[in-house]
């Protein structure tokens, strides 16, 4: 075309857990002049907050979440799709596929009783049946370092650690350089600890996140020769997603802007902080950009 303005494009988009947004330049005059503060003053609050609330809203009415591959990620698309194709857009769906990590186990068993357990990022998987050991606990809580682990008897052990002060990779390295067969670290906040070890490789035992509450619980049990279990596997599977495009009508193809956000949110809730925020904020500014 011959407009001088670029063609601006709205993505929101689903990749396992994650999903990509992208939007558009900002408004133009027929003289190439931005009218920034104007177009500022339109994208208001109050019109971000609307679209968090649908966001919520289709949450509440699919099992509480929007994650990717369930209604509610589906729900969340056709919402975005309905708002941009009235602001006057053209959408799409780009499709693609990946691979999805598929959770086989996740326990920590000890005699009856049973601990809850995430495996971490980039460690390996337990035998099927689990690792056994007894548990025991570096001489400080964080077994950062080698030397927390001089004296203690860790050989075939289940190692349990809090989080703190060095990353989780550490942690697990000092604890299997010590012998133990895996290692269990627990939350210094509330709630699951969903960690990553950062890359593959680092260690060859199993790494696992918990509790604060079963972490204290399970530290509590160490260097009493008693034995637990831990079990954690997954597989992967492929699967299908797609990404929501939206493009203005008239611009240039040689000349596009597009920024991102993602659209679904995790399994455990509506996902309206991480990432529907984003996504609504962005949704508003494709709103008035057109307008604009």
């Amino acid at each position: 075309m011959k407009h001088g303005t670029s063609r601006r494009v709205v993505a929101l988009a689903a990749a396992g857990t994650m999903v990509a947004t992208g939007l558009m330049a900002a408004p133009a005059t027929a003289g190439g002049k931005h009218d920034a503060e104007g177009f500022v003053e339109r994208v208001r609050v109050e019109r971000v907050v609307r679209h968090l609330e649908a966001f919520e809203r289709i949450a509440a009415q699919n099992d509480g979440n929007r994650a990717a591959l369930t209604p509610g990620y589906e729900a969340s698309a056709r919402y975005v799709e309905r708002t941009l194709r009235s602001a006057g857009y053209q959408t799409t769906r780009d499709w693609f596929t990946f691979e999805r990590e598929i959770v086989d186990a996740a326990t920590l068993t000890v005699g009856a009783d049973a601990y809850e357990v995430d495996q971490m990022e980039f460690s390996v998987s337990t035998p099927e049946g689990g690792v056994s050991g007894a548990l025991v606990a570096p001489n400080d809580p964080l077994g950062c370092t080698a030397d927390t682990w001089d004296g203690v008897a860790a050989t075939g052990a289940i190692a349990v650690v809090s989080r703190g002060v060095c990353p989780f990779a550490d942690k697990a390295v000092a604890a299997e350089a010590a012998g133990a067969a895996a290692v269990v670290i627990y939350n210094s906040q509330e709630g699951m600890l969903f960690g990553t070890l950062g890359a593959e490789g680092l260690v060859t035992v199993p790494v696992a996140g918990t509790t604060p509450e079963d972490g204290a619980a399970l530290a509590a049990l160490a260097g009493q020769g008693v034995t637990a279990t831990l079990d954690v596997r997954f597989h992967t599977e492929e699967a299908e997603s797609f990404n929501v495009l939206a493009e203005t009508r008239r611009g240039r193809d040689d000349n596009v802007v597009m920024l991102g956000a993602h659209l679904d949110g995790v399994e455990e809730g509506p996902g309206i902080n991480d990432n529907a925020t984003g996504s609504a904020a962005l949704l508003e500014t494709a709103v008035q950009l057109a307008r604009g």
